[in-house]
């Protein structure tokens, strides 16, 4: 069985944000790919985030003792590359700001269009 939920609630503001996406992907469709394409890394970065910070959670529970979470080298391993894919990660998320800000000043300019239609 599927069940589907609509929502009824339609804001003028939804609505012309959806003619915005429309019409930016029929008249500049690289522009409207490019931010799909940050929105798919954003979200990307954020459950390997996840996963890393589940992996060292893991990593601290199995250990009852104290003593055994410094000697574990599995824990060392992966709070080494936690380190190294958070810094990548905050360097990715600092470019993918500014290229999204770009962009929506871009689509912005727009925003008349899609109010009216």
């Amino acid at each position: 069985m599927k069940v589907s939920i609509l929502n009824f609630a339609i804001t003028p503001f939804g609505l012309e944000e959806q003619m915005l996406n429309l019409f930016i992907a029929i008249e500049m469709p690289d522009l409207q790919k490019k931010k799909e394409e940050i929105v798919l890394r954003n979200a990307q970065a954020a459950k390997t985030t996840r996963d890393i910070e589940n992996r060292i959670l893991r990593g601290l529970t199995k250990n009852s003792e104290i003593a055994m979470i410094l000697e574990d080298d599995e824990l060392i391993d992966v709070l080494a590359e936690a380190k190294i894919t958070g810094d990548e990660i905050a360097l990715r998320m600092k470019e993918s700001m500014v290229a999204e800000a770009e962009i929506d000043r871009t689509r912005a300019t727009f925003r008349p269009v899609a109010f009216r239609a």
